[in-house]
């Protein structure tokens, strides 16, 4: 189809191209979904589409995260969040908000982790967003003060954020807030402590 891209309007080409790399992606081939989701988001912003922009800028930025281009994904996640912004979407923004926070984590960055974070937590709480977000991002701060040393803080986030995903049903994510009890314990030359979750 894409042979035929002379017969087609820009938006049904962006539009096809974040078709392909959303398949690509799932395939796990990130160097061909980062390509034809950079052309794709091109084209959205040449047109002015600012709400498939969006939706092709997350998915750019979920590839490029995937392949270590960590530069690149928060550069994306910018653009996204402020067209989000431009769109008065502030449900929209919620999402790469949390994942620039996810970033600034993963790069060491951990005062802008806890900043995003928390802001995120913030919004989510004032827009009535669901408890399992809320404890998303109660369990990355918890990560985020383990990653500082402030494993008291750390406890009682990851405490906060096992009640959270228990109250809405989210119990598959409690095995990861498990596992940081665990590494808590260990960090704190705790072994004995850590068998108890670590059985759990």
């Amino acid at each position: 189809a894409m042979r035929h891209q002379n017969d087609v309007s820009p938006a049904t080409r962006a539009i096809a191209l974040w078709g392909v790399g959303n398949t690509a992606f799932g395939q796990g081939d990130l160097t061909r979904s980062a390509v034809v989701l950079r052309e794709s988001a091109a084209i959205f912003r040449q047109i002015g589409d600012r709400l498939r922009l969006c939706l092709a800028l997350n998915l750019l930025e979920a590839t490029l995260r995937d392949a270590d281009e960590l530069v690149e994904a928060g550069e994306v996640l910018e653009e996204a969040l402020w067209s989000f912004r431009a769109n008065g979407d502030g449900r929209g923004e919620l999402n790469p908000l949390f994942q620039l926070g996810l970033l600034a984590r993963q790069q060491g960055d951990y005062a802008r982790a806890e900043m995003l974070l928390n802001d995120g937590l913030q919004r989510r709480i004032a827009a009535g967003s669901g408890l399992g977000w809320q404890g998303a991002h109660v369990y990355n701060l918890g990560l985020v003060a383990e990653d500082r040393g402030d494993f008291v803080r750390a406890r009682e986030r990851y405490a906060r954020a096992m009640l959270l995903f228990g109250e809405t049903g989210y119990v598959w994510l409690q095995p990861f807030v498990l596992e940081g009890f665990v590494t808590l314990a260990n960090r704190q030359d705790q072994a004995k402590r850590a068998l108890t979750p670590a059985g759990a």
